[in-house]
């Protein structure tokens, strides 16, 4: 078992993935994982450019703004060739609400930093070797609370890129 920076949590190893995806295709192509009818629905704008913004030179990812008055910012990072999801087991990062979920079929941890927190984190492994990050952070604070409204939103737009990256939007 492995003990967080949180000394209250504590999680064994990661599941396996059963049927693994390959986010290798995307990472050149980060904001194409959503599409321009998902973003729509999801209430998110199409980002500026082609979106694909580094957050550092070795992790690409998109940015997406709000488009109503939630006035909050969604980030996706696809990782090819690291497990994020061990990486997230092994509690390198101080949450103090982490939960394990499974979404679209692939196991994965939803981690707050705070309990009223304003954002929220879903990393999700895709493979043996490769994953996904999906936070969205919401730029008021949550009108019921973290886990439903901004954890809500974050699942949602995992389970699209799941979908997505199964049957890739045409």
């Amino acid at each position: 078992r492995v003990t967080f920076t949180n000394p209250s949590i504590t999680l064994g190893s990661p599941p396996q993935v059963q049927n693994p995806l390959d986010v290798r295709p995307f990472v050149d192509r980060v904001c194409t994982l959503l599409s321009t009818e998902q973003l729509d629905e999801l209430g998110f704008g199409q980002p500026d450019e082609d979106g694909t913004q580094p957050f550092d030179e070795a992790v690409p990812q998109c940015v997406w703004d709000d488009k109503d008055e939630r006035s909050g910012q969604l980030v996706v990072w696809p990782y090819p060739d690291t497990d994020v999801l061990a990486q997230d087991y092994r509690g390198d990062e101080y949450y103090e609400i982490v939960r394990e979920v499974t979404i679209g079929g692939y196991p994965g941890l939803l981690q707050v930093p705070t309990p009223g927190s304003w954002v929220c984190k879903i990393t999700l492994g895709l493979g043996n070797d490769q994953g996904i990050r999906v936070q969205y952070l919401q730029n008021r604070p949550p009108t019921t609370d973290t886990e439903t409204e901004v954890c809500g939103l974050a699942t949602a737009v995992a389970q699209e890129i799941v979908t997505n990256l199964g049957s890739p939007p045409g």
